[in-house]
């Protein structure tokens, strides 16, 4: 894969990630490894995909949605596994 193969990849990726948490963030469980995975909001870490998928469930019970604007990607080379960091740079719709 080329470099620009990899960078649509990502942005794929994010933007199927972002679908899944405000459509079905249960579904989100398959981009987490279920035993090294970390999840911080508001500077409280969860850990395993079973906890995060509960977090994810919690914050899109509460009506947030995502609105991708802009977007970041950096590549990263690992023979096995990779980290991927997403910051979030999108505007959220909460209903009250």
């Amino acid at each position: 894969m080329n470099q620009e193969q990899e960078l649509a990849a990502a942005e794929g990726f994010v933007r199927r990630y972002f679908e899944l948490l405000d459509t079905n963030p249960a579904e989100s469980a398959s981009v987490f490894d279920d035993e090294s995975s970390e999840f911080f909001y508001d500077r409280i870490k969860v850990v395993t995909s079973f906890n995060i998928v509960g977090k994810l469930s919690e914050l899109s019970s509460k009506g947030c949605s995502h609105n991708i604007t802009t977007m970041d990607s950096m590549l990263c080379e690992m023979e096995d596994r990779g980290t991927l960091s997403l910051r979030q740079r999108t505007s959220q719709s909460h209903q009250i």
